[in-house]
């Protein structure tokens, strides 16, 4: 299967939701912030608003991510610089390692998310969205895999919705690499409903 730019093989390795259960979120009644918006994937036909992630570019410390197995934020950067010419970082993801964003609000129209990669052409990169709100959480998994070493883009990647009673829920990011070094760069959110 080709997918965007014809860089993506098998987009949907695993593409699993699962509803994990009631749990008490006091985060969830705090309203999401104003957001930054453009169509930073124009270039690839798709015309959408996107958002950064909370360090979603990895130009800074990155405090906002959680980091096992080796992973590290090294010089080197998606060659678009769809979020700035000075912008010269990534994270890197060997074999097993992941990355983990500590949960950031999103809102009712807030659904999918994309992001640049550096893929070794081979292995696979997985990423898992879990969603949460007072009444509980829910999850979806998906992996992406490609023959064509170096920088791609991702599909439209929906999140889970598990909705509290003004539309918003926490979300909480983790990629992992399963074998082969990947780097994922330009994790933003699209904030207006799919169309």
């Amino acid at each position: 299967m080709r997918l965007i730019a014809r860089t993506l093989v098998g987009a949907a390795l695993i593409s699993s939701v699962a509803v994990i259960g009631a749990s008490a979120s006091a985060s969830a009644a705090t309203a999401c912030p104003a957001r930054s918006m453009a169509p930073k994937f124009a270039a690839w036909g798709d015309q959408n608003q996107y958002f950064v992630s909370p360090e979603g570019t990895f130009e800074g410390a990155s405090r906002s991510w959680t980091r096992a197995g080796g992973a590290a934020v090294v010089a080197d950067q998606a060659p678009w610089r769809v979020n700035g010419s000075d912008h010269s970082k990534a994270m890197r993801l060997p074999a097993g390692a992941s990355i983990t964003a500590t949960a950031f609000c999103v809102a009712a129209n807030e659904e999918s998310l994309r992001f640049f990669f550096k893929s070794p052409g081979s292995g696979s990169l997985s990423i898992q969205m879990t969603v949460a709100n007072d009444h509980g959480q829910a999850m979806n998994t998906y992996g992406f895999a490609t023959a064509q070493a170096g920088w791609g883009v991702s599909p439209i990647t929906n999140m889970p919705s598990l909705r509290d009673s003004n539309g918003d829920q926490w979300v909480t990011l983790t990629f992992r690499s399963s074998g082969g070094t990947w780097l994922v760069d330009d994790v933003m959110v699209d904030p207006w409903i799919s169309r």
